[in-house]
């Protein structure tokens, strides 16, 4: 029995130690340590900044680097499980560096690694190009060249400084403007295309061209100058002073210095500027001619420009007529549906002076559709004159007209029995039983003709008017000049017309004379009426002209012409 009891108690005693050597086997597992890292790197742009990472340790850690590092400094060096530690990296200015840190738990160890990136180059804008750029008045294209580091479509361009009647142009009608940005040799090279119109001023006209992009604060300016194309004419070719001497006023149209040089001493110079040239010449008893010329100064290349001015002294009854190229008069009578005078008898006098034939129909004067006379027509040569009505009802004349030629035009009709025609005095056309008119045609507003009435402008565009110069259609001007025009209220008889110096000038208070535009004036847009006798419900008016006239009529204006008429 004793035998058995001490077994039991070696038993127990046995089972005893095997179970505290497998407790002293656990608690060693326990203390095993460890640290874990969440991320293991971070990464810093140039600029500087922070990184972070979040420490898992089995105890306590502690932090260390194996190199000093001046340009990254973490938050903690030593602390716990589930610590965030933060790395502020400074600005890096060099290359791209790393820096090594390793946390430490017990016997475990894990490394976070800081990376700073090299600081990215700042954006940059430059321009190929001098501040100052300049071209000539022909219409044209020019290039400015950039470079920008963010590429070329990040150039942005602006005008500035432009004449402000431009700004409120529609960028299509102003005289320069910009085209649309293209790459040049690299994508980082912008060309700018700056288009510009023909310079026709006399001045030169500016803008400033700004290069900028966003982010970067350096821009650039270009002045832009467009130069005029220089000039130096004058309005006529030919002038003439009184016999008794005077001053003569010569419009210029100049943006050069000039001298003055003259053929002959008795024409001096008494002022000149870049609108004007005052002439000046004393008292003579016959006729003497000089040659004006207005010579550019200073000129840097090339040849001078020159300006040639024909002068003349004598009597003259005429100093002043129209140039009618491109123009046109009519008399602005007060009634709108004045339509004829009822005359039984009836003359128009004009002094025509013919520089091209180079159409096909001149027009004198007349009222389209009612009675014109006029040079040309589809199957008639262009030196030929026509008296034309309605319905084809034409009649040439036979007399061969020549250019650069002064003629005085005498059309003498009676009503619904003859029209005759005189030139220079002499009979040139007599067509009894010819005539379509019932009166002399005064026409001063629309015949109510649908062809020409325009529904978008609520207005008639073409006028049916006693025109001189101009009839159909604005091709169908007189190029050349007329001065001398009258309406008679009677048919002037041979001798009349030929009367000494009837063709230059007539008495104001002549019997008949309903109208006389005599063209002293030489300036403004009207001719007045210089006839002294009065007529029933036929008013005294004057001429008005206009000049440019085209497709969609003209302006207000005379193209005056110094003229010295008798030619001697």
């Amino acid at each position: 029995m004793k035998r058995y009891f001490v077994l039991a108690i070696a038993s127990i005693l046995a089972f005893a130690s095997c179970a505290k050597e497998s407790t002293n086997d656990l608690n060693s597992q326990d203390v095993v340590d460890s640290i874990e890292l969440t991320p293991v790197a971070g990464t810093v742009d140039g600029n500087g900044g922070s990184t972070s990472t979040m420490v898992s340790s089995s105890s306590d850690w502690t932090l260390s680097s194996s190199e000093k590092y001046d340009w990254v400094t973490p938050s903690a060096v030593e602390g716990k499980d589930s610590d965030i530690v933060k790395f502020e990296v400074s600005a890096n200015e060099g290359e791209q560096k790393q820096a090594v840190f390793t946390f430490v738990c017990g016997t475990a160890k894990a490394d976070f690694t800081v990376t700073s990136l090299k600081k990215a180059a700042a954006p940059t804008l430059s321009i190929d190009s001098e501040s100052e750029a300049s071209v000539d008045h022909n219409a044209g294209e020019f290039i400015i060249k950039a470079n920008c580091s963010l590429g070329y479509r990040a150039v942005k361009v602006a005008l500035t400084d432009v004449d402000p009647a431009e700004e409120d142009k529609e960028e299509s009608k102003r005289w320069i403007k910009l085209g649309v940005n293209t790459q040049g040799e690299t994508e980082n090279d912008a060309l700018i295309h700056v288009i510009y119109n023909q310079q026709d001023g006399l001045m030169d006209r500016h803008a400033v061209i700004n290069i900028s992009v966003d982010g970067i604060d350096q821009k650039f300016s270009v002045n832009f100058t467009q130069k005029a194309k220089l000039v130096l004419s004058v309005e006529s070719t030919n002038y003439a002073f009184p016999i008794d001497g005077g001053d003569i006023k010569i419009p210029v149209i100049s943006n050069v210095d000039y001298d003055v040089e003259s053929s002959a001493s008795w024409v001096t110079v008494k002022s000149k500027s870049n609108t004007e040239l005052v002439l000046s010449a004393g008292k003579t008893t016959e006729k003497r001619t000089a040659t004006v010329t207005l010579v550019q100064k200073n000129v840097a290349e090339g040849t001078p420009l020159k300006a040639v001015i024909n002068i003349v002294q004598q009597n003259t009854l005429i100093s002043w007529a129209a140039d009618m190229k491109n123009s046109r008069l009519y008399p602005v009578w007060p009634v709108n549906n004045m339509r004829e005078a009822d005359f039984d008898y009836s003359t128009v006098e004009a002094m025509i002076y013919i520089r091209n034939f180079d159409r096909q129909i001149s027009t004198v004067f007349g009222v389209e559709g009612v009675f014109l006379l006029r040079f040309g027509d589809a199957n008639l040569e262009p030196n030929i004159m026509q008296v034309a009505f309605p319905n084809g009802n034409n009649f040439p004349i036979d007399y061969e007209f020549k250019t650069n030629t002064w003629y005085h035009i005498a059309y003498v009709f009676k009503s619904n029995q003859y029209q005759r025609l005189y030139v220079n005095g002499a009979e040139v056309a007599n067509l009894d039983g010819k005539c379509d008119l019932f009166g002399l045609p005064l026409a001063r507003s629309f015949y109510k003709d649908e062809r020409y009435y325009n529904a978008s402008q609520n207005k008639y565009t073409e006028w049916r008017v006693f025109w001189f110069g101009y009839s159909w259609e604005y091709t169908r001007f007189f190029d050349g000049l007329m001065t001398e025009l009258r309406f008679w209220h009677k048919g002037l008889s041979p001798q009349e017309i030929n009367a000494k110096d009837h063709f230059y000038t007539v008495p104001e208070n002549s019997k008949g004379l309903m109208n006389y535009w005599k063209f002293t004036e030489g300036t403004g847009n009207k001719v007045s009426d210089k006839s002294k006798v009065n007529f029933v419900n036929i008013p005294h008016v004057d001429l008005e002209g206009e000049v440019n006239v085209g497709k969609n009529g003209g302006t207000l204006g005379i193209n005056w012409v110094p003229v010295a008429l008798p030619e001697k």
